[in-house]
Order: C-alpha cells, then structure tokens, then sequence
C-alpha cells in the first residue's frame, strides 16, 4: 500500500500539508463517483474504498494517504451537515461555504444514516469505526529509508506472526486509540440522552392528549347529561300540558251540568207558577 512505503519525513510533511482548491475539487470529484458511494454505503469496514480514492488521487498528481482521504471526507460532511441544519433552521443566519453546492450535489439526495460514513446508528458500529482507525494507523506507519518493495513483502508474514514489543512508536496509537474511544462514548452518551429526552417528550405528548382525551368525555358526558335534563323537562312539561287539559275538559263538563240542572229548575219553577195562576183565575163571563 502507497502510505506503507513513505518515508517518515514524507508522512510528516504530508499530514502538514493543507488541502489547497483544486486538490479538495479533486477529491470531491473522485468521492461523487456513483461506484465509490455505492461502495461506502455498502461496506462496514471501507479502508480498501479509501485506499482507491487514494490511489486515483496519486494519478491527478495528489499525493495522499488512506488516513487523510478518510478524514477529510469526514471533515466535509461535518461541516456540510452543520451549514445544511443551520440553513434548514427557521429563523437562523444563512451560513455560506464554499463546498456546500458540490457536497449537496453529492448527499443532498441521499439518506443521511446511508452506510457507516453516514452515521454512527449503534455500538456495533462504533466499534467497527474503531477497528479501521487501528488498522489505518498501522498502515499510516513509515517503512524504514531505503526499504525495498521485496523486503517489505517478504518481512511482512513473519512479523504478523511475531508479538509486537513496546515502543515509543506506539503511543500516539495508544493516545489516538484513547481519544477516539472517549469521543465514540461521548457520541453514545448524547446519542442515549437523545433517545432519553425524546421518550419524555413521547411522554409528555401522550400525557397531554390523555388530559385532551379526558377534557373531551368530561365535555361529552355534560353534553348528554343537559340533553337528558332537556328531554325530562320536555316530558314532565307534555305530562303537565295533558293534566291541565283533563282538568279543563272536567270543569266545562261540571258547569255544563250545573247550567242544565239551572235550568230544569227554572223551567219546573216557571211551570209551577204559571200553572197556580191558572187554577185561581176567574171563569170567562
């Protein structure tokens, strides 16, 4: 691999060496190819995919190790992620960069926990992220000067079956190891407080649409309790309406009674007196 024969003083000078214009427009190009996305979603552990990328960039006359291809890339969705939600947030300052166009011609469309590189979803790939930084840093390690090709490969059986021995070489490994599990855990810890505060607000929702629920059947519950006080008050008023009405009628049929039984004593008393005069008046001369 390319990174395993430099020179400890060509790495040096590489890892200093900012990106300039062209190189990252280069990159970019290289990284939109629709095989190498496919390749980067596809794949858990994407170190021969960078290693390409590195490879076609040594043939545009860019010199750069699988390490640097790989950070870079990251480097760019972190920050095309950041304008994107920035740009996307209501009421926010409009961010401009430079690269936002070309990177969202590239993952504008795509969905952003696509692959490994699109996000890290679970613990298992975490660790697998992890895994490639160790192997990546083993192959960022220089080749003695004057090393050939040959004895490279030759020496590299044996020394896989050899354990390693302590060396002052091996630290920013360790360190690098460290950090880079501090930060996957600080990843983990805000991915999981996330989670936590999306379950209250879960809570709090369904705790407010039971309180909405209870408002409604407390409101339907008067509802038909004033339509059962509305429909008895109807009822008693038909039932007092029939009554007076019964008493009505009862009353004219009592006073008619009383006028005919008026006047079938009137009509006995007049006969009477007018037969009286009858039987006393003197006989015609």
């Amino acid at each position: 691999m390319l990174a395993a024969f430099l020179s400890t003083e060509e790495t040096m000078a590489k890892k200093s060496t900012p990106w300039s214009v062209e190189e990252v427009t280069t990159f970019l190009h290289y990284i939109s190819d629709e095989k190498i996305q496919r390749e980067l979603d596809g794949m858990t552990r994407n170190i021969k995919v960078f290693q390409e990328v590195s490879t076609l960039m040594a043939t545009s006359g860019y010199s750069r190790t699988v390490v640097q291809c790989r950070e870079k890339l990251k480097k760019l969705k972190g920050e095309y992620r950041l304008v994107k939600d920035n740009n996307n947030t209501s009421g926010a300052a409009r961010k401009n960069w430079k690269w936002f166009d070309l990177m969202n011609s590239i993952y504008g469309h795509r969905p952003a926990s696509v692959g490994r590189e699109g996000g890290l979803d679970s613990a298992t790939a975490l660790l697998e992220s992890m895994n490639d930084d160790y192997v990546l840093n083993n192959e960022d390690e220089p080749t003695p000067s004057g090393a050939s090709i040959s004895s490279i490969s030759t020496a590299q059986t044996p020394a896989r079956a050899q354990t390693p021995t302590p060396s002052a070489s091996s630290t920013p490994r360790v360190v690098l190891g460290k950090r880079r599990r501090e930060e996957l855990e600080l990843q983990l810890a805000q991915q999981k407080e996330h989670q936590e505060q999306n379950l209250a607000q879960q809570e709090k929702n369904l705790a407010q649409q039971e309180k909405s629920h209870a408002q409604q059947e407390k409101i339907h519950a008067e509802l038909r309790e004033d339509r059962a006080l509305q429909a008895q008050y109807m009822n008693q008023s038909l039932v007092e309406a029939r009554e007076a009405r019964l008493l009505e009628a009862t009353l004219r049929r009592e006073e008619m009674a009383r006028v005919e039984s008026f006047n079938a004593s009137f009509m006995r008393t007049i006969c009477q007196v007018l037969g009286g005069t009858s039987a006393q008046s003197p006989p015609p001369l």
